[in-house]
């Protein structure tokens, strides 16, 4: 169902009334999870998916819809769980991308490099990002979200064999195996918030290196609404050498710290060396030139 359509169900008196919402749904603002549960776990009682997103807290990035409001972007909800996947079709226009990115507060300057993207080849395309973590908690089928150990592919596939779950013994009919020893430990884990925090690659221009950091959604109402100092990012979990600078407030999306830093910045001591300057400098020269 399209945002709209969920917006004007959940309006609806009956809904309103069964829902005891504590923020009424309004068109325009993102659903909070008591909306997103109401949904799958009242309404449908299976999973949902919603999409064409109003533009207004959504990237800038994904693409805007021809009625000019929306954006084609897409959330599959899932009962006690909510959000599992976040997509959207990426928009390739450039002179769309670059209104969106104005309308969106950001400094064209800091996107550069990213236009540049669509500047200089691109084609229709789309992505998703899947929360790992809950598809365990679906396939576990445990409640509390607290109780999932993120950490790699591998700790996840062995829960999933010391879960409860049925699983069919190969080549024996009527099969399963089960382990539930270790099923109850496995569960108390808990998880460490930044573990799940996030490194994009290095990317430069002529005069700084860039990289962003995305921290867990939870972590988004504790973030100030301004720049943090080193201190407070390092006090989050962020790990990185010296020198990074958080630099701009990602508006759509603030648990996206954006950093930078100068060429030639020494990782040790966050001190621009000239001779790695110089070094940097003349690389990106040779590269981009």
């Amino acid at each position: 169902m399209t945002y709209t359509e969920a917006v004007a169900l959940l309006l609806e008196p009956e809904h309103l009334q069964a829902g005891q919402f504590a923020v009424k749904p309004v068109w325009g603002t993102d659903f909070g999870s008591e909306h997103e549960r109401y949904l799958t776990e009242t309404v449908y009682k299976k999973p949902v998916v919603i999409y064409n997103y109003p533009k207004e807290f959504k990237s800038f990035y994904m693409r805007l819809n021809d009625d000019g409001k929306t954006v084609a972007a897409a959330d599959v909800l899932v009962p006690n769980v909510g959000e599992i996947i976040g997509g959207s079709a990426r928009e390739e226009r450039l002179d769309v991308l670059e209104a969106r990115i104005r309308e969106s507060g950001a400094n064209p300057e800091d996107y550069k490099w990213y236009v540049d993207l669509r500047k200089y080849g691109t084609i229709p395309h789309a992505g998703f990002g899947l929360g790992f973590e809950r598809l365990i908690r679906i396939l576990l089928s445990i409640k509390p979200l607290v109780n999932i150990l993120d950490t790699d592919t591998v700790v996840a596939l062995k829960l999933l064999v010391l879960s409860q779950i049925e699983i069919p013994m190969p080549n024996v009919a009527n099969s399963v195996f089960r382990s539930k020893s270790e099923a109850t430990s496995a569960r108390n884990m808990t998880p460490d918030l930044s573990s799940r925090i996030e490194y994009s690659e290095k990317y430069v221009d002529d005069t700084h290196e860039y990289r962003h950091v995305i921290l867990p959604k939870e972590m988004q109402r504790s973030l100030p609404d301004r720049l943090l100092t080193e201190t407070e990012w390092r006090q989050l979990g962020v790990q990185q050498s010296r020198g990074w600078v958080h630099y701009a407030i990602h508006k759509p999306e603030p648990h996206i710290l954006l950093f930078r830093r100068p060429l030639g910045t020494d990782p040790t001591t966050g001190r621009v060396n000239l001779e790695m300057e110089k070094q940097a400098k003349e690389k990106y020269a040779n590269e981009f030139n």
